[in-house]
């Protein structure tokens, strides 16, 4: 699928990602798109910009086949009161939202009568590495 213009739709099949999810990226101004009417249009450059693909290596998906590495992690904290919970939720919320990324997600799950708060990590390498080491400033305090 190596085109010039791309719809919504298509975008986001080509992205793997929710077309609401492109929608609301090119409203936050992370996907840079002209607005026809009521649809939006994309070049192949501007989504290659998006993704972070260099301009000669093209889609991973055009090329290989493969997409990026993805590591999933489950951390259990306990002994963790709700307040430092949401403290910590908030905390790495922040930090997600901070950068761009399509391909992470952080789940939380807090057990009151357990006081733990489980931690569910899906990200690159590189994010998961950063996400631990915030976390373990949490777990020595």
């Amino acid at each position: 699928m190596s085109r010039s213009v791309y719809t919504v739709n298509e975008a986001a099949e080509l992205c793997r990602l929710h077309p609401r999810t492109i929608v609301r990226k090119i409203r936050e101004g992370e996907i840079k798109a002209h607005k026809i009417g009521r649809q939006y249009r994309m070049s192949h450059e501007d989504l290659e910009t998006f993704m972070g693909v260099l301009p000669d290596k093209g889609f991973a998906s055009e090329t290989s086949g493969a997409g990026p590495v993805l590591v999933s992690s489950v951390v259990d904290m306990d002994g963790i009161s709700r307040e430092e919970s949401q403290r910590i939720t908030n905390t790495l919320m922040a930090a997600m939202n901070s950068e761009h990324s399509s391909s992470s997600r952080v789940d939380f799950l807090y057990y009151e009568e357990l006081r733990r708060l489980k931690i569910v990590i899906n990200s690159d390498l590189e994010r998961t590495s950063r996400i631990l080491k915030v976390l373990e400033v949490f777990a020595q305090h």
